[in-house]
């Protein structure tokens, strides 16, 4: 992630709204943290843990995917199946008739 994406929330002139607000990261909701961030603390805390909940939120997205891509590939194989079965079918058919 680029510190612009960053820089840009934290710049805002409604820092007093408070911990409620939220920003967007990539699409993922991320509550703003108490102003430490925005003063230039020397505390990286909050960055390295936002960092990883992101890294942790990506693995389980990216195992997610996994599960998804290996759904979709026996979907897929059943479907050319199915294709090929009706294919057959239709063969018979036409002999049938003939």
């Amino acid at each position: 992630l680029s510190n612009e994406a960053f820089d840009s929330d934290f710049d805002s002139d409604n820092d007093d709204v408070g911990n409620e607000t939220l920003f967007m990261v990539k699409g993922a909701m991320i509550p703003k943290r108490e102003n430490s961030l925005y003063e230039g603390s020397c505390d990286n805390s909050d960055e390295e843990e936002l960092g990883d909940n992101l890294e942790t939120e990506l693995m389980r997205v990216q195992e997610e995917l996994k599960h998804v891509e290996k759904k979709n590939n026996k979907l897929k194989a059943r479907f050319k199946e199915y294709e090929e079965n009706i294919h057959l079918l239709e063969e018979r058919h036409w002999i049938y008739i003939h």
